[in-house]
């Protein structure tokens, strides 16, 4: 059993800078911190690759817990072997910061952080929420709870690539790992969790919806001042729907956060289909959700048992002549397989699409790419799109679904005016004054240029996608309004 929590000195092994080394590890820097430790990014000097070391300081938890919780996470992970779940690599305890985790290096930020900014564009929650979906349908899978999902344990790659982190409380088939107690995260919390229930896979499926309901609208339904209203809330009263909120998508949160789990989506397959269909997606990214959902397979321990053969074939067993015949076709194809070399399947979609795909220099389509057939000893995947800067990948051993993101070239606007002091729009909105020097500007986007003086005639011109910008403009000077004809007659007396 996990034993539990019991307090220990606030001020255990806090740290103000960071350590030179923990365990094998060479700290690089920290990543991030919080109220119950700190993040680095570190060097394993054996093999020579980028780690992040988890540390837990101060707080009311004991080490042995936390060495505890530790072990359950890797042992989670070891289990699990998902891309889009965090590989735990080595668990210790440092002679002077105490237990620690080495687990995989995400070089992207954590989800809670982009949802700092607001809502998500549908197209980019749409395939996050996918990856999501199949890193925790993984984990139920193989009879795992989170317990603990939220954007502050969802992490991106700079690839786009999902994992999901942070098992440390996740309760699983394992009677020595199981922990009966309430430990989760108040907001994201499940009524039935509130009311002293067994965690099941309806209560990480709650949680994710409240994810993904923060993703599309930029805040959560159940917001309070204190954290007994908010359990309140999320126990007894309806949830809070922005009005912009479309009817449909409206609809599908009511079903998905019923208090009742009976009430709710009977899995989180249904949520997402249903998700998927009210939001407005390009058709492109929809087909591509669609697809990954279709061809997700969940792999777990009872995919790599070998099936016995039926015993009522074993009559089938061919004549000996037949058997050397077909053991010869297969010897040649196996020396012809080897030469030719192993083959993967890698599915490949960019923001842009259509973008062009080169494998180690040699052309692979357009993106997107659903079932492309590449050797296993590929190197190095390349995207070009005309606008778009080229974007290089070293293929990893495991990469089969890939998101890539392009970064757009942009066009500078060198502007002068004559006379000078004249206000630059693009499109309507007020870009600076005359003379304009380096103001960027879309390269694959047609606009509005204008320049406005008092005095003078306005200036516009409609610019195409990637055409050249003016340099110099003239502007012409107003006419002079006439005077009144009684004004004219009095000036010439």
């Amino acid at each position: 059993m996990i034993p539990k929590a019991r307090r220990i000195p606030q001020n255990r092994n806090v740290t103000n800078t960071a350590p030179s080394t923990i365990g094998r590890y060479k700290v690089l820097g920290e990543l991030g911190r919080g109220s119950m430790g700190i993040v680095y990014r570190a060097l394993d000097p054996v093999l020579k690759r980028e780690v992040a070391i988890k540390l837990v300081q101060g707080g009311t938890i004991a080490p042995e817990e936390v060495l505890s919780r530790f072990q359950l996470e890797a042992e989670i992970s070891a289990r699990l072997n998902h891309p889009n779940v965090i590989t735990v690599f080595d668990v210790g305890k440092d002679k002077e910061f105490g237990p620690f985790m080495a687990m995989e290096y995400a070089d992207g930020p954590v989800l809670s952080k982009l949802l700092a900014q607001g809502p998500m564009a549908p197209d980019q929650a749409a395939m996050i929420l996918v990856q999501g979906f199949q890193a925790l349908q993984a984990a139920h899978h193989m009879g795992i709870i989170h317990r603990d999902f939220k954007p502050e344990n969802l992490i991106l790659t700079k690839n786009g690539r999902l994992k999901l982190m942070d098992f440390g409380i996740a309760r699983h088939d394992n009677p020595e790992h199981t922990d009966s107690g309430v430990l989760c995260t108040p907001s994201y919390a499940a009524p039935e969790i509130l009311d002293k229930k067994v965690p099941s896979a309806a209560t990480d499926n709650w949680a994710f919806c409240l994810t993904a309901f923060q993703m599309i609208t930029g805040e959560l339904p159940f917001q309070t001042a204190s954290i007994s209203s908010l359990l309140y809330a999320i126990a007894h009263e309806s949830p809070t729907f922005p009005g912009s909120l479309s009817p449909a998508l409206t609809a599908i949160f009511m079903r998905a956060l019923e208090k009742d789990p009976a009430a709710r989506y009977p899995d989180l397959c249904s949520f997402m289909l249903d998700l998927l269909a009210a939001l407005p997606l390009d058709p492109e990214v929809l087909g591509r959700c669609l697809t990954l959902m279709d061809a997700h397979e969940v792999t777990g321990e009872s995919a790599t048992i070998p099936k016995s053969p039926s015993k009522s074939r074993r009559w089938l067993k061919p004549p000996r002549v037949l058997w050397l015949a077909g053991t010869a076709v297969l010897l040649i194809f196996g020396l012809w397989y080897v030469k030719q070399g192993r083959m993967r399947t890698l599915a490949l979609d960019s923001y842009p699409p259509n973008a062009q795909v080169f494998l180690d220099d040699q052309p692979l389509g357009t993106t997107p790419l659903m079932e492309a057939r590449i050797p296993t000893k590929a190197r190095t995947l390349r995207l070009e799109k005309k606008g778009y800067h080229p974007l290089e990948r070293l293929l990893q051993p495991d990469d089969r679904i890939l998101t890539l993101t392009m970064v757009a070239k942009s066009k500078v606007l060198n502007l002068r005016s004559d006379p000078p002091g004249a206000e630059v729009f693009v499109n309507n909105v007020l870009m600076g004054i005359t003379p304009v020097q380096g103001l960027p500007l879309p390269w694959d986007l047609a606009f509005q240029l204008q320049l406005r003086k008092k005095g003078y005639e306005p200036w516009s011109k409609n610019l195409g996608a990637q055409e050249k910008t003016p340099e110099m403009v003239s502007l012409k000077k107003l006419d002079a309004p006439k005077k009144p004809f009684w004004k004219r007659f009095l000036n010439r007396k």
